[in-house]
Parts: structure tokens; C-alpha cells; sequence
């Protein structure tokens, strides 16, 4: 029997670097005769118990190394029925190192661990674990998504207290928001110069984002295709939004309530629509569609918060490009690719011998004369509404 486990792992060893997704099917398969042969064991003796023990066992890493996406690692002390109930498969690197131990093929992932930056001195099961991820056996924990959540479940939280603000208090949300603003940076500037989370260098910076939560574009597409080095995954990912919101707004009942609310809320209200509770709903959403564009910021281009004496901008940026974009989702996606081409292409103008200043004046002037234009259509209604009067009082002249 240790014969053919010492084939199996020299097998798998053989397939890491070439084909970690091969050498991970390989070990799915040999856990599940494990637990396949453990499950079939009948309690007799200890030796039966320990049998099916290891059969347990091995169903734990089954699942865990099928869906990986929905794995965690975790130690013996975690409450293994609380990730259960979130539909999450608890991996103990101890149990997972000691099977990749037993199929003698440990010693690849360890070098593989120690070759990363990892010491000698660490732990032998965490370096095994450490290994597979670094090879490609187990996939890296899924940052990405994670921090976007994050980021989004802020958005939600800051938004919710300007709604509940404006719901309770009547407080404007557009004066309230503008102070939160404040508030925000200066909580960002407080938690970036903690000395855990300070740069150790002299740069004036959190520590710079791991990896494995950069959205950048591959390095060899970006080099073949001559793209910015900073080319991201946030194009896409603004799209989507821009998608799901239209979706939300145009195809749903809940989009129809928000329009609804936001044209005349006292129609709304008329109408049987809950107006606070809308109104705390379009500031959540707003809230984490402006913590999904943080987290994008910060995960493509950054990589890192800086301290900064005054803020960025964005926030009124992106008041700019819903005006050009008249508030609809595809409007806001042209705008914003003409408002970040045009910004961008801006600071270039000193080439040429133009100010820079010249983009902001441009912008200023598009500006106004869409903001202007409701006071023509404005005017336009007024005209109608005086000539349907005069019309019918002709017209009941003439039955006369």
C-alpha cells in the first residue's frame, strides 16, 4: 500500500508545475477513495473508527477542493457550524497537509513556499498549504470580490445615515453629504497614518495593497498591446453596474417607486409608495455604487490610500458626469469615458503651450448650458400652459 501512495505522489509532483489544476483533480480524487473507503467501513474496533475518522475527514477536503471558490482555511478552534450556515467549506491546513504528507509529494510545495519568501523555520503544514496556493494547486483567497463587498457594504453604511438624516429630520442630503464627505477624509487620513497601516518607507501612504486584490490586466496582454502599465478590470466592471442599474431602474418595480419618488414625492405618497423608505433605498444604492468606484480606484490605479491636505475630487466629478449624462445609465457611461478622455488629454495641454485650466473652463461651459436648459423647457411649458386657455376661450366664442 505505501508503494502505490509514494507512486501517487511522485505522480502528482510531476504535475504541479505544468498542471496545478491536473495535480489538484488528482488529489480530489485520491481524498475521495478515502472517503469513499472510509464511509464503507463498519465500526468493529478502533482500527474501523479510525478508518471512518479519516473518511470524515476527506469529505471535508473533497468538497473544499472542488469548490474552492467557496472554501476558507481555518484552525481547530473556528465554529465550524457558523461558516456551515453561510454555505461555506471549512479547510483545516493541518488535516489538508498531512494527506499531501502521506502521498509523499509534501516536499514540492514546501520549496515551492520557501522559495516565495517564506522562512525554514515555519511551520511544516502551513508552508505546505502556503505552497499549494503559490503553485496553483489551491487558488489564492478570492480578494477581489471580497474587498469590492467591502468597500460597497461601506458605501451602503455612510449612505444610509445621510438617508436616515433626510427621512427623520428632513436634513438636506445634499448639504449632509458634503459634511460626511469631511468627515470621510479626515477618518481616511486618521486610519492611513496608524503606524500598522502607515508606510514604512517616508511616502505619506498606507502600505501598498497585496496582489492578489490589484484588478490590473494581465502584464504580457498590457505589454503586447502597448495599454497603459495601470490598464485595469474597471471599465468592465462599470459597465456591469451600469447594466444592473438600468436593469433596476427601467425593468423593476422597485426603479419605478424610485422614479416614481423622485419626480413628485407627494404623488408618490398619493400613490401608495412608502417615500422614506425609497428615499433611504436611492441613498444605500448610491452609496455603494460610490464605494464599488472607490474600491476600483484604489484596487486598479493606487494601490494604496495616500494622506492628503484636501480631498480628491471625485465625489464632485461624478456629479459632473451624471449632468452630461442626463441621469441615465447609458448617458453616465459616455459621459464619463468624454469627461475622463477630455480631463486626461488635458493635462497633456502644457505640451502644446495652452493652460490646462483651458479642460476646466470647457467642462464648466458644458455644464451650464445643460443645467440651463431646463429653464428653457421651463419657459417652453409655461408658454403652452398660457396658450390653452386663450385657444378654448376662442373656440367657446365662436359656438356662441
Amino acid at each position: 500500500m505505501q508503494s502505490y501512495i509514494e507512486t501517487l505522489g511522485r505522480m502528482i509532483s510531476a504535475q504541479v508545475a505544468p498542471h496545478p489544476r491536473r495535480a489538484r483533480r488528482m488529489l480530489t480524487a485520491a481524498y475521495s477513495w478515502v472517503r469513499f473507503s472510509g464511509k464503507c467501513q463498519r465500526l468493529t474496533d478502533a482500527k474501523s473508527a479510525y478508518a471512518r475518522m479519516n473518511g470524515a475527514v476527506a469529505r471535508s477536503l473533497v468538497r473544499g477542493l472542488r469548490h474552492p471558490e467557496r472554501a476558507v482555511c481555518v484552525n481547530i478552534f473556528m465554529p465550524c457550524e457558523m461558516l456551515h450556515a453561510m454555505g461555506l467549506t471549512p479547510m483545516f491546513p493541518e488535516g489538508l497537509s498531512v494527506y499531501v504528507a502521506c502521498t509523499a509529494c509534501q516536499h514540492v510545495f514546501a520549496e515551492r513556499a520557501e522559495v516565495s519568501g517564506i522562512p525554514e523555520s515555519f511551520c511544516s503544514y502551513q508552508k505546505t498549504m502556503i505552497g499549494m496556493a503559490e503553485s496553483g494547486v489551491l487558488p489564492k483567497p478570492l480578494l477581489i470580490p471580497l474587498c469590492f463587498l467591502a468597500a460597497m457594504l461601506a458605501g451602503v453604511l455612510w449612505g444610509t445615515i445621510v438617508g436616515i438624516l433626510k427621512t427623520k429630520w428632513g436634513i438636506n442630503e445634499v448639504l449632509s453629504m458634503i459634511m460626511f464627505n469631511w468627515i470621510a477624509f479626515y477618518l481616511s487620513n486618521f486610519i492611513a497614518g496608524i503606524p500598522a497601516i502607515k508606510n514604512d518607507g517616508s511616502a505619506e501612504a498606507t502600505k501598498t495593497i497585496s496582489d492578489n486584490a490589484r484588478t490590473l490586466l494581465d502584464a504580457d496582454f498590457i505589454k503586447s498591446t502597448g495599454l497603459c502599465p495601470t490598464a485595469n478590470w474597471g471599465i468592465i466592471v462599470a459597465i456591469i453596474a451600469m447594466l444592473i442599474v438600468w436593469f433596476i431602474i427601467e425593468k423593476t418595480t422597485l426603479g419605478y417607486q424610485l422614479k416614481a419618488v423622485g419626480f413628485n414625492k407627494n404623488a408618490a405618497d398619493y400613490g401608495g409608495i412608502s417615500v422614506n423608505r425609497n428615499m433611504l433605498t436611492a441613498l444605500a444604492i448610491s452609496g455603494a455604487l460610490a464605494g464599488l468606484a472607490g474600491a476600483l480606484q484604489l484596487m486598479g490605479m493606487g494601490g494604496r490610500i495616500s494622506i492628503f491636505s484636501s480631498q480628491e475630487g471625485f465625489g464632485f466629478a461624478g456629479i459632473v458626469v451624471a449632468l452630461i449624462g442626463c441621469s441615465n445609465p447609458f448617458g453616465v457611461l459616455a459621459a464619463g469615458i468624454f469627461y475622463g478622455a477630455i480631463t486626461y488629454g488635458g493635462s497633456k495641454l502644457n505640451l502644446v503651450g495652452a493652460p490646462t485650466q483651458l479642460i476646466n473652463v470647457i467642462i464648466g461651459t458644458i455644464v451650464f448650458f445643460i443645467s440651463i436648459s431646463v429653464i428653457f423647457s421651463y419657459l417652453k411649458n409655461l408658454e403652452k400652459k398660457k396658450s390653452v386657455p386663450a385657444s378654448e376661450t376662442k373656440k367657446e366664442g365662436e359656438q356662441a
